[in-house]
């Protein structure tokens, strides 16, 4: 039999919302297939579809009759080998159902009309509770919801999903993503209590200004906190659906307040404010279309425990000995009386004391009654006890960054008043594809450093770091090789690709993030992005076209791919030269005050034109944009070329002031070819091997460096720069044991103006790199490529990648001075091709087949 995790429809082993207006997607895996027969059974078990094919295909997409209930369907897949020997399986799905338009937006009636500065009020969460009689044996039950910004649901007390910060933030005026539950385990017989509790999440931010001056208020689609649902019941005998409205009860929840950047104040004992009501309202909700969601949700994933506690004047410390993004749980004695605050640090001062400054995102911008305007924010819980019971306290609705905690009371605690402390890591559940291990432990901690980092700032979106929190473009280009190779984000990349879709400008300009939040440093026009930071549309075009094979999927934007393109082609180059931020993050970057400049950066952003019309060209090549605009992309790419090395090409060989950032960033723009490439590339490598092997390049040329390097063969350059020890390097970034990446490399002598945050993913592009050159596993052309780096000073690496067909595990190790031996383990089913023997003429190789795999064993003299 297969086993149920191969067969899948849509991408999902248990899907119950599929969409019927496209046509289904049925995958599988099976070794040795020769022939299938694929059938469709409807709810009454008539078959409607039947399909047999002589074939190895493992897919087969299917088109059924629409209809706007939720109705069931069965799929049997048999498989056939040379032998004629057959395995089948059978799955059931679920089709969409269309009646949650039909719902109402509820919220409980509280003071609608609200001045920004009463924002930090307490004003408990919202409550709506339903009771639904059940008289009858249920067959199937589901329900469809959203709550907005963030919501729980629970039946019967029993919370129904493990999913925290739900739902998914996006630009809710264009999209607003429900959830669908399949909930008969949950429900009885006679009275079922359903009961959501809605908090502020992305929907309703505070008034704070993140980074001093932006108040996200202003540019989000906004509204109070609200849920939409459609309960449905099949019984024997009738279909009910039971739809959100007024007739739903409100009441409040515990925490009195709750925001994403802030955190929570929590109580034992609730006093609804003078501005709430239990009652219940509809209201018009969120403009956008209600679509399923469909990527993972973000969970929480691994618990931490302290590794100190430390008493201190005014309170304790505790550390958790690694920084996280993510929650914290504790217990509070029965008691245990009075208020608790936490405050959440990445590290401490010289004294031992908490330090905010890297996790500060901005200031209240608001009088409140305890804060002034410039006070910064300082991600803060408050848990008040009043009764004399046991209290069991966890976030719900916020997260953290944080190593240390440090908690004060108003009370005259002797000992530190919290039990039983536990830390959560809190990211979306994107599946990770790769394990790595290796005899360096400074490369192993590295390894994962970028797996954390990167997870950290996941939240149903690609973030920067989690103190600004923001999905920018820029971020999401210099990192996608790493999130590729290391991690399942086709789903992932679908939704972040819609969010910049949604957030395209009128006149087709890509905003520096999405949602459009305001930033729009060094951009083209009104709030459209700077050009390194637009490069995310076509970026993640071509790459869910060529890696992913959605060019289906791509096709249906090709409309505002176009736009953007014609929008890019308005700009004379001598005005769109000036509108990028450079090689961002660069070590060879200056400041001035509080104004920030990469090297080269007029050079550098001259080139990022060209490089986003290249990636346009591309995308006309796989046919995702027509070529009307062809000869005019051509003629712009042209122009830019002539003026960048009429006004950069130095006689010395250099381009501009000759920083390392402008030579990746000539070659990535293709400027030079050949001859005349190679020998560019020859004096880069010179540069910064008499420079200590310093990689100081900035977010866009880190990752193109790792790219340009392993390709032709330079691995020794790129391990020297990730094993340097002395900063700027990350061996310097990771001593103090965070086992996290910083937004800056620490410079010897050098005091930043801003403080970056410790939690920062963008220079963790080297993922790509531990892959494909120390595992040596790479997909190309949906072939595996086996070529590791066997020649770097390491005593042996193990890993495996799983790959569509199968997971592929690889052991090499220096058995001694004269010999290395490598084993790989590959799926039957998965084509390959080998450069270990290409390499080294003296290898042999032994070739071993078993029923689903084959063993490869190479032996190579060093």
């Amino acid at each position: 039999m297969l086993s149920n995790s191969r067969l899948e429809i849509n991408g999902q082993s248990t899907p119950i919302n599929v969409d019927l207006n496209e046509a289904i997607s049925v995958t599988w895996k099976a070794a040795k297939q020769t022939s299938y027969r694929l059938e469709v059974f409807d709810e009454k078990e008539q078959c409607i579809f039947d399909f047999e094919e002589v074939s190895r295909r493992q897919s087969q997409s299917i088109v059924l009759p629409r209809h706007f209930a939720r109705k069931k369907y069965s799929v049997k897949l048999s498989v056939y080998n040379s032998n004629q020997k057959i395995v089948q399986e059978t799955m059931n799905f679920y089709t969409q159902n269309h009646d949650l338009n039909l719902a109402n937006w509820i919220t409980r009636l509280d003071n609608p009309i609200e001045k920004e500065h009463v924002y930090f009020d307490d004003k408990p969460t919202i409550i709506l509770k339903k009771q639904v009689v059940v008289k009858e044996t249920i067959e199937s039950a589901f329900i469809d919801i959203c709550g907005l910004g963030y919501y729980t649901l629970r039946i019967n007390g029993q919370r129904v999903s493990d999913a925290y910060l739900n739902s998914d933030v996006t630009s809710y005026d264009q999209r607003v993503y429900y959830d669908t539950y399949q909930i008969e385990s949950f429900l009885t017989e006679g009275t079922n209590e359903f009961t959501v509790e809605l908090a502020n999440g992305w929907y309703n931010p505070a008034p704070i200004l993140i980074l001093g001056k932006y108040n996200i208020r202003k540019q989000l689609s906004i509204g109070k906190p609200t849920m939409i649902c459609d309960i449905q019941l099949t019984t024997t005998n009738q279909s009910i659906h039971i739809l959100s409205d007024a007739e739903w009860e409100s009441s409040c929840g515990q925490f009195l307040q709750n925001n994403l950047f802030v955190g929570e104040v929590f109580t034992d004992n609730v006093q609804p404010a003078d501005n709430v009501r239990k009652q219940t309202v509809c209201i018009p909700g969120p403009t956008g279309k209600l679509v399923p969601s469909f990527i993972p949700k973000i969970v929480r994933k691994e618990k931490i425990l302290p590794v100190s506690f430390d008493r201190l004047a005014d309170g304790w410390i505790i550390d958790f000995g690694q920084i996280i993004s993510g929650q914290i749980a504790f217990d509070l004695a029965a008691e245990t009386i009075g208020c608790i605050e936490l405050s959440y640090a990445e590290v401490t001062d010289d004294k031992g004391n908490p330090a905010y400054g890297t996790t500060i995102s901005g200031k209240y911008g608001v009088k409140t009654s305890d804060r002034e305007p410039e006070s910064p924010v300082i991600q803060t819980d408050k848990v008040m006890k009043e009764k004399l019971t046991p209290l069991h306290f966890s976030n719900q609705y916020t997260y953290h960054s944080f190593r240390y905690v440090f908690v004060k009371g108003t009370s005259e605690f002797t000992k530190l008043p919290l039990e039983n402390v536990i830390a959560y890591r809190l990211f979306s559940d994107v599946e990770l594809l790769v394990d790595f291990d290796s005899s360096s432990e400074d490369l192993n901690q590295l390894w994962q450093a970028g797996i954390n980092t990167r997870q950290n700032n996941m939240h149903a979106y690609f973030e920067d770091c989690t103190r600004e929190r923001f999905g920018y473009g820029g971020d999401i280009v210099a990192l996608l090789s790493s999130h590729i190779a290391t991690s399942d984000i086709k789903e992932f990349a679908k939704k972040v690709f819609l969010d910049f879709v949604d957030a395209q400008i009128a006149d087709g300009g890509i905003p520096q993030t999405a949602p459009f939040i305001g930033i729009m440093t060094n951009g083209t026009s009104n709030k459209a992005g700077s050009l390194g930071w637009q490069l995310v549309l076509p970026t993640l075009a071509k790459a869910l076209s060529t890696t992913y094979q959605e060019a289906d999927f791509v096709k249906q934007y090709q409309a505002q791919l176009e736009k953007h393109l014609q929008y890019l082609l308005c700009f004379d180059f001598s005005m769109i030269r000036s509108c990028c931020l450079g090689d961002w993050g660069s070590v060879d970057g200056k400041e001035e005050g509080w104004v920030i400049s990469s090297p080269d950066q007029s050079f550098c952003s001259g080139c990022m034109y060209v490089i986003l019309l290249n990636e346009y060209l591309e995308l006309m090549d796989e046919g995702i944009c027509s070529t009307s605009h062809l000869d005019g992309v051509k003629e712009k790419i042209a122009i830019a070329k002539s003026e960048l090395l009429k006004e950069f090409n130095r006689e010395t060989g250099n381009f501009s002031s000759g920083k390392i950032s402008s030579d990746i960033f000539a070659i990535q723009a293709g400027l030079i070819s050949g001859e005349d490439r190679d020998k560019r590339i020859r004096h880069l490598i010179k540069k910064i091997r008499e420079n200590g092997t310093i990689f100081s390049f900035g977010i866009f040329g880190m990752s193109w460096a790792y790219e340009l390097f392993s390709e032709i063969g330079e691995n020794r350059l790129i391990y020297d720069w990730l094993l340097r020890q002395e900063g700027p390097s990350y061996q310097d970034m990771l001593k103090n044991g965070n086992l996290a990446l910083a937004e800056y490399f620490s410079v010897p002598g050098q005091q930043k103006t801003q403080p970056g945050s410790l939690n920062h993913a963008m220079f963790s592009s080297y993922s790509s790199w531990f892959v494909s050159s120390l595992l040596g596993l790479r997909i190309e052309n949906k072939q595996l490529i086996i070529d590791p780096a066997v020649d770097l000073p390491i005593d042996w690496v193990s890993g495996s990648l799983k790959t569509p067909m199968g997971k592929v595990t690889i052991n090499w190790k220096k058995e001694n001075q004269q010999q290395t031996k490598i084993v790989v383990e590959i799926p039957n089913e998965l084509a390959y091709i080998e450069k270990v023997s290409q390499k080294h003429r003296s290898s042999k190789l032994h070739l071993k087949e078993k029923d689903e795999y084959k063993i490869i064993t190479f032996e190579i003299k060093n």
